[in-house]
């Protein structure tokens, strides 16, 4: 029974890494002129996806607009702001 459970979380983690691979793929990064480095740009979708933020999935579903993207910098302060995380 344990193996069962073990090979369930393993084959969901993978699940997990994949999605979060693909949405990366998928992605564009953007040069932070502030910083001088590259941040990675997410569609709204992807953070519905990630495991990440599967407790405030609604909250995100609201805050994020369908047709732009955000770095995961970006969408932890927002929801640090609404009190949705951390």
């Amino acid at each position: 029974m344990a193996k069962t459970k073990e090979k369930k979380n393993s084959q969901a983690a993978a699940e997990t890494a994949a999605a979060e691979t693909a949405a990366a793929v998928n992605s564009e990064k953007v040069a932070d002129k502030t910083v001088g480095k590259n941040v990675i740009r997410f569609p709204k979708r992807s953070f519905l996806r990630f495991e990440r933020y599967a407790k405030v999935k609604d909250l995100l579903g609201a805050m994020l607009d369908d047709d732009k993207k955000y770095s995961i910098e970006e969408v932890d302060e927002m929801l640090i702001k609404e009190g949705g995380k951390k």
